[in-house]
């Protein structure tokens, strides 16, 4: 879990610290040729995953990242959640 709450305090996901937890802990993906991009974070009581991509794999754009673009999709739902 430690690893996990790394990426969300200093990593690929610290734009999750705006949500002004310190209970978070996550990990961002993104597939090669940036065809999908995901955001799974947790803390004790709540799991959620955010997934961005195509039906059919096409690329989602150069740097479509998980920490750019699933990222906020998953802060806005935990945002709510979490209150």
């Amino acid at each position: 879990t430690s690893l996990m709450r790394d990426v969300v305090r200093m990593g690929t996901g610290a734009r999750a610290m705006k949500l002004g937890r310190q209970d978070l802990a996550g990990k961002t993906g993104t597939t090669n040729d940036f065809v999908d991009a995901w955001f799974c974070g947790f803390n004790a009581n709540l799991v959620a995953v955010a997934w961005i991509g195509f039906d059919t794999p096409q690329t989602l754009g150069r740097n479509e990242t998980g920490g750019l673009v699933a990222l906020p999709m998953w802060m806005g739902y935990m945002g709510q959640v979490l209150k």
